[in-house]
């Protein structure tokens, strides 16, 4: 299998540390087709779980999978994430219950690094990977954001949503 190289001459395999976006985009960066109808339906079919202590974040996460033709299931923290993660699994293996997880970084109960850490550990004994997009308003202090698979900076973009699963789909192809 060819792994993805980066223009440093990296591979997925040496990265230590996940991708991190800053905003804005600049124009024309992540445009692929002429107008926003390219967007629409183009996470037919996919399931996200939107994690986020915020309610009007999760809405606007919501909303704009929703938009984008995505199914949608959301909780407030960290803990009631691992518990559908393992739910789903128990339920659904071999099909994974979520195709992405977006993550808030900084919740109560339980953060979003200590349920990456908690799903990590879950999926090691059903040999599976579900990719977490790290979601936080302060890029500085998510510098280790460990077994997190990429950063999107709040609030949550649609740009920024759909390279991040540009990037996933470019690892798998």
């Amino acid at each position: 299998m060819l792994l993805p190289e980066y223009s440093n001459g990296s591979t997925w395999q040496s990265i230590k540390k996940p991708r991190f976006r800053k905003s804005p985009v600049r124009p024309g960066e992540i445009q692929e087709c002429g107008d926003s109808s390219c967007y629409n339906n183009s996470l037919h079919s996919k399931k996200f779980l939107v994690v986020d202590d915020t309610k009007i974040l999760r809405m606007l996460a919501t909303n704009i999978l929703v938009s984008l033709g995505a199914t949608v299931e959301q909780c407030e923290n960290g803990e009631e994430a691992v518990k559908l993660v393992d739910e789903g699994l128990k339920r659904d293996y071999p099909n994974l219950p979520y195709d992405y997880i977006l993550m808030d970084c900084q919740m109560p109960v339980m953060n979003g690094f200590e349920a990456t850490r908690q799903i990590r550990e879950m999926e090691k004994s059903y040999g599976v990977h579900i990719p977490i997009i790290a979601l936080t308003a302060d890029v500085d202090s998510s510098t280790e954001v460990t077994g997190m698979d990429f950063h999107i900076e709040k609030p949550l973009r649609k740009e920024h949503l759909l390279e991040a699963v540009r990037y996933f789909n470019s690892r798998v192809t």
